[in-house]
């Protein structure tokens, strides 16, 4: 049974042309930073396909592009953002789909081992005096 529709766009040409993107996504005077959505339209394709080749365990060198491509965005992000060159603003949302994150953990490890909650205070609300007055409880608390 022969399959009917467009043949595939996925070529060794294409897993090229992937590859040259790593070397040439940020050649454009824009501010950009390597992803999935530059390597869609540099390679002429839609974002879905990009994501669908990804997921196919039979195209493990476009797999391998893609990884390095999160790998160098990671980098560009953190670098640029500690620099100034980038928002961190916006550097944060889109290191954030990395699994950084900016949270506190509110919970601890007691002495027998269970994990127990913090108590928090959200500490964004408060006025410096507020602030200070509870800074120097927790110093009288702890000296």
């Amino acid at each position: 049974m022969t399959k009917t529709g467009r043949p595939t766009k996925y070529t060794d040409v294409m897993i090229a042309k992937a590859g040259d993107y790593l070397d040439s996504w940020d050649s454009d005077d824009d501010v950009v930073i390597p992803s999935q959505e530059g390597l869609a339209v540099f390679l002429g394709v839609s974002l879905s396909c990009v994501e669908k080749w990804g997921q196919d365990e039979n195209k493990q060198a476009f797999l391998r592009v893609l990884d390095a491509i999160q790998a160098k965005q990671r980098l560009l992000l953190v670098n640029k953002g500690l620099s100034g060159d980038f928002n961190s603003n916006i550097a944060k949302l889109i290191l954030s789909k990395h699994g950084y994150s900016d949270k506190q953990d509110l919970n601890h490890t007691s002495e027998d081992g269970s994990m127990t909650p913090k108590a928090g205070i959200d500490t964004s609300k408060l006025s410096t005096e507020a602030l200070a007055e509870i800074m120097a409880l927790h110093d009288e608390q702890n000296s």
